[in-house]
């Protein structure tokens, strides 16, 4: 499970003096900003990236719409630091950096140091004022905020007389640890405005490594996985299965999610209405399918690209979560 920083978005300006590469090459090494080049219109312009980098456009759904981006040079080392010849050698109009800043201006390289711009809505700004594309940020910010209050709206009016349930979302931490979030974690509000409670909103914590065997004593009324967990035997399919967990009220209830495959390296203002949106719809039955038809405009407007049915079965998780109770609601024959 990857944190996503900076949820809560506005729209106060940017002081930063950034100046406007607008018209050449970039080098994005930060792995959330390389996100942020693909759903601002500017992947034909990304000329190079990070490991991490790599990681985001492996991704199904972005490979598949920009494949030439899966061969791109990596300009850092798994560190992010950079490969200084391949810098000079590709000449890029601006690189975007977090490390080694001061050392790449020194050889005459134009650098966006991020270092100082922690949190997704600092480090997009200055990311997209560097590209030219400054005025594109308002807008996200407005539909993330206009989705966000949808949701709201609709769960207090056709859902009004709904219980909250307990939601436990599980992940992986550094390739190894069996982690979930607490009250300082941005799932907690993510829970929240899909209409439930964080099952550990009682600790004060943001990452809080688990045993698997802390289900049967959290006994959330749903739980969500996220990548990597099936190495804990903890995929829907798995757990299902196991008579250890048959205790576990998610179980009785078949409430047992594969999370969507966006969510993975997640863009907050892209994704993050689109995730509330997902599990607001297994948690409230009541609300109207809409899911489904949210990934497909929501990556029309930020890539240019239509998405096929099958694209949008694998990122919505469709396949993983049949068995489970409400998991046919995203396929493809009950989208609205």
């Amino acid at each position: 499970m990857i944190g996503v920083a900076g949820i809560g978005f506005d729209h106060r300006a940017s002081s930063d003096s950034t100046p406007d590469f607008s018209g050449g090459r970039i080098v994005v090494l930060p792995p959330l900003i390389t996100n942020f080049a693909l759903v601002s219109h500017a992947a034909n312009r990304v000329s190079g990236t990070s490991p991490a980098g790599l990681m985001v456009l492996r991704r199904e759904i972005l490979a598949r719409i920009f494949p030439s981006l899966l061969d791109m040079p990596l300009m850092t080392d798994s560190s992010y630091a950079p490969n200084l010849e391949m810098m000079l050698a590709a000449r890029p109009a601006i690189i975007f950096a977090s490390a080694q800043a001061a050392e790449m201006r020194r050889l005459g390289l134009n650098v966006a140091d991020l270092a100082a711009h922690q949190g997704a809505e600092p480090m997009a700004r200055l990311f997209l004022k560097g590209i030219g594309k400054a005025d594109w940020i308002s807008g996200a910010i407005d539909e993330f905020h206009r989705r966000q209050a949808s949701l709201d709206d609709e769960l207090s009016t056709t859902c009004a007389d709904d219980r909250k349930p307990r939601v436990l979302i599980l992940g992986i931490y550094s390739g190894a640890d069996l982690i979930s979030g607490g009250a300082l974690s941005p799932f907690n509000e993510i829970i929240a405005h899909a209409g439930g409670e964080n099952a550990l909103a009682d600790m004060h914590v943001n990452v809080a490594r688990l045993d698997p065997e802390a289900l049967l004593t959290l006994d959330p009324d749903v739980l969500v996985f996220g990548e990597g967990v099936d190495a804990y035997g903890l995929s829907p399919s798995q757990i299902m299965k196991n008579p250890k967990f048959r205790p576990l009220h998610a179980i009785a209830r078949k409430q047992i999610y594969q999370q969507p495959n966006m969510w993975s390296v997640p863009n907050s203002l892209v994704e993050l209405p689109i995730y509330e949106r997902w599990l607001a719809e297994l948690l409230h039955p009541c609300l109207s399918k809409k899911t489904r038809k949210m990934v497909a405009d929501a990556y029309r407007a930020a890539s240019g690209q239509d998405l096929s049915e099958e694209l949008i079965d694998i990122e919505l998780s469709v396949a993983p979560n049949l068995n489970s109770a409400e998991g046919t609601r995203f396929s493809r024959t009950r989208a609205d």
